[in-house]
């Protein structure tokens, strides 16, 4: 039996968080009142304050805590992008569930397509962008 990674409890809850069945935190702000800036990914950034816009604002990047890499972006921020960008749930399932051997993953909805790594010891690397 595979165990988890100790973050997949968080981004399991994003699925709640993705039917509407949590409420706001009050670290982040909702969509209503963020005014949006740029394209989704800049608007969802500004509203998170996590991650990194490149590319003229077609890609985020995300490099969440690890274990032994203490500095980056938190669950909760992550969670929070997820939100914004309204990624299914089974976009965020297939996140919590990929381990450090399945190396680089892959999966798109709607206007975006995201790729990331996991290692327990440095967290997860996030790219998402906005597809042509």
């Amino acid at each position: 039996m595979t165990v988890p990674p100790s973050w997949a409890a968080s981004l399991m809850a994003c699925g709640l968080l993705l039917t509407g069945c949590a409420g706001s935190s009050p670290t982040t702000q909702s969509a209503s009142e963020v005014p949006h800036i740029g394209t989704p990914l800049q608007s969802a950034a500004n509203t998170c304050d996590a991650g990194v816009v490149a590319d003229a604002g077609e890609t985020l990047l995300l490099d969440t805590e690890g274990d032994e890499d203490l500095s980056g972006d938190s669950m909760e921020d992550l969670v929070c992008i997820l939100v914004a960008l309204e990624t299914p749930t089974a976009v965020s399932d297939h996140m919590s569930s990929t381990r450090a051997l399945d190396g680089m993953q892959t999966n798109s909805w709607g206007d975006f397509e995201a790729r990331w790594n996991y290692h327990p010891n440095s967290g997860m690397g996030l790219t998402i962008t906005i597809r042509d």
